[in-house]
């Protein structure tokens, strides 16, 4: 009989081992590292400012965090310094032509 969800009777194991195949460890190492590395390659911080250069890996590194566990908030703050930026644009041309 068919059973969509597998039968009890399962000699396989979920977790696989690495010498032989490409094991569990191998494929959800490879997935973490080009998440990590794509988000530090998305996270576009300011320039720090004069010597604080410590200061700014730290704040990478908390921007990295709330990157892989909260996606949208960098999302949302892109487009709240892009709104900013527009506005300051704006205020710019009406003040210096």
């Amino acid at each position: 009989m068919f059973s969509p969800f597998g039968s009890i009777n399962q000699t396989q194991s979920d977790w696989r081992a690495e010498p032989a195949l490409r094991g569990t460890y191998s494929i959800l190492s490879s997935c973490l590292t080009t998440f990590v590395l794509c988000v530090l390659t998305a996270v576009h911080l300011h320039l720090p400012e004069h010597n604080r250069a410590h200061t700014h890996k730290w704040r990478k590194l908390e921007w990295l965090l709330i990157g892989l566990f909260a996606p949208e908030m960098v999302a949302w703050k892109a487009f709240e310094q892009h709104r900013e930026a527009r506005a300051l644009c704006r205020l710019m041309r009406q003040a210096f032509g």
